[in-house]
């Protein structure tokens, strides 16, 4: 196999896992589930080889992130597919959300939270 053909991960500079594609947090389009550490597209993490165990973390971090990914609403994120405010005004969801959101997105960063070891 030629050094180009190889299929490459990103991971956290941190903690060295896999970094998910989440665009949750302004500025952090990566977020890595393991330590919590956010980070943008524009070099946020390393791009490695991506092993038997990198490729295993990463399916189990999407299937966790994505269990929970509806629930959370991050720092301005627009709901445009959902949210008809969203999409006929162009403006930010955080400006319009409902209580019961704001109860699902603490239930969701808590949960993050536990991931990454925090109390």
């Amino acid at each position: 196999m030629k050094a180009k053909d190889k299929q490459m991960i990103t991971v956290c500079r941190k903690c060295r896992h896999p970094l998910l594609w989440t665009f949750l947090f302004d500025g952090a389009e990566y977020y890595c589930l393991n330590c919590g550490g956010k980070t943008g597209m524009m070099g946020g993490g390393d791009d490695v080889e991506a092993t038997v165990k990198l490729k295993a973390q990463q399916r189990v971090y999407k299937g966790i992130f994505g269990s929970i990914r509806g629930y959370a609403l991050g720092s301005g994120r627009f709901q445009r597919i959902t949210c008809k405010r969203c999409k006929d005004r162009n403006e930010y969801h955080g400006l319009h959300t409902t209580e019961f959101e704001r109860e699902k997105d603490k239930v969701a960063s808590l949960f993050l939270d536990r991931l990454k070891g925090k109390k």
